[in-house]
């Protein structure tokens, strides 16, 4: 399409669209409608899986959960069926087999007597190793911190808390270096951790535990037993073979076959990543959809006017190029504004509308000085376009015919007897 031919349809578009003000506007309101809603959807959809997944990953990313389980097969004269309990030591092991990734340990005891004053909550406390605060984004508040190294090798009595169980034991005050009762021991709390929307958990949502050192909890409750064992990796490409790589040392260490599925109930949360990134892109995917079938119905509102403009000025145009018009006559819609004024005054000049020279008009009569490409004139007729430019004789003209159609049939009629009985 070229820029005049463009030029013409947006020129139709807006004289009708002056002409028809209410279809004009509701079209428009549906293109601004759809092009709004598009990007709402799209801007909802974005901001949902962001929030999801930052929500989704509070708990920590690219970690895999061990619970220990039992035997399923028989191994090197060993029964199937037995136990597998890892203990302490078995993190000092694994951190040196695996030094591409972290290793921690977890040991759990539930509904702890924790007192501070006169009043005393139920919570969990967990013990754990230093290295367990970044991976499991226990992030404490300005003030605190978390757990360090010196902590649990000297086996200090400290504590973190969750925000919630803070809130639930000091109140208002600030929980930062006052002394707590953990099992009517003394602990000293260095640091509260940041609020944070968790989705994902284990053990239940961090808000509402107490951390200590994991060597300060084998000597208060005095066992030695690991709840969970824990592995975090840098990349999500290296979980499998750490995985594969922590089963081996674990099988050579307990006796079982490192094939055995029953030994271990893992948690891998890189595939849980995974999945979750495949259904954010459908929820966009969706979103997207929908704004655009809402954009696409206001396009079709736009073609609709479009089409009516066009069907309305269907036989007017046909009879206007039947007669000899111009490209230029039809685009001037009967020949109004300052576009026609100049035209009429071309043609009362004796030139040709369209740019050529057609000679003085003939007195009595609307000569339409339709020329071709060949320059001479051709029949003597009127079309819609000349209504305006002579009003006199071409209204009186115009009355006498009834319709489009009428006015065809005559002009068809006159080339015929031009062209003679032999053609």
């Amino acid at each position: 399409m070229s820029k005049r031919d463009l030029w013409v349809v947006l020129h139709l578009f807006a004289r009708s669209a002056r002409l028809q003000k209410k279809r004009a506007t509701l079209t428009i309101a549906s293109i601004a409608w759809g092009t709004v809603t598009i990007l709402l959807l799209l801007a909802f959809g974005e901001g949902l899986k962001r929030q999801l997944s930052s929500n989704e990953r509070a708990m920590g990313e690219n970690l895999a959960i061990h619970w220990p389980g039992e035997t399923s097969k028989v191994w090197k004269g060993l029964p199937e069926g037995r136990p597998i309990r890892p203990r302490i030591d078995d993190i000092a092991a694994l951190r040196e087999r695996l030094p591409e990734c972290e290793v921690w340990g977890e040991m759990r005891n539930g509904r702890t007597n924790m007192t501070y004053g006169r009043k005393t909550v139920n919570g969990q406390v967990s013990g754990t190793s230093w290295i367990y605060g970044d991976p499991r984004k226990h992030y404490p508040r300005p003030g605190g911190r978390f757990l360090n190294a010196r902590d649990e090798e000297e086996k200090r009595r400290v504590v973190f808390l969750g925000y919630e169980l803070a809130e639930d034991i000091f109140g208002k005050e600030e929980p930062v270096g006052k002394t707590l009762l953990v099992n009517n021991s003394p602990f000293s709390v260095i640091g509260v951790m940041q609020k944070k929307t968790q989705t994902s958990a284990y053990g239940g949502q961090d808000k509402n535990h107490a951390v200590i050192p994991i060597t300060t909890f084998k000597a208060v409750f005095g066992r030695d037993r690991l709840w969970v064992l824990v592995l975090h990796t840098q990349r999500s490409e290296d979980m499998e073979a750490a995985l594969t790589h922590a089963n081996e040392v674990m099988a050579a260490r307990y006796g079982y076959d490192p094939r055995d599925d029953h030994v271990w109930g893992i948690w891998n949360t890189v595939k849980g990543q995974a999945t979750s990134e495949k259904i954010h892109i459908g929820m966009e995917i969706f979103f997207g959809i929908i704004g655009a079938l809402t954009l696409v119905i206001g396009c079709v509102g736009v073609a609709n006017i479009m089409y009516a403009v066009v069907k309305e000025r269907t036989r007017e145009i046909g009879v206007k190029m039947a007669l000899g018009a111009r490209r230029g006559w039809i685009n001037v819609r009967r020949g109004t504004g300052r576009r026609g004024d100049r035209y009429r005054d071309r043609y009362a000049a004796g030139l040709d509308p369209s740019g050529g020279n057609a000679g003085p008009p003939v007195p009595g009569q609307a000569h339409a000085v339709l020329a071709d490409r060949g320059g001479h004139r051709r029949y003597p007729r009127h079309g819609r376009a000349l209504s305006r430019i002579f009003p006199g004789e071409a209204r009186r003209r115009h009355r006498s015919r009834c319709d489009a159609e009428v006015r065809m049939r005559r002009v068809l009629s006159d080339q015929l007897s031009v062209l003679g009985p032999e053609n």
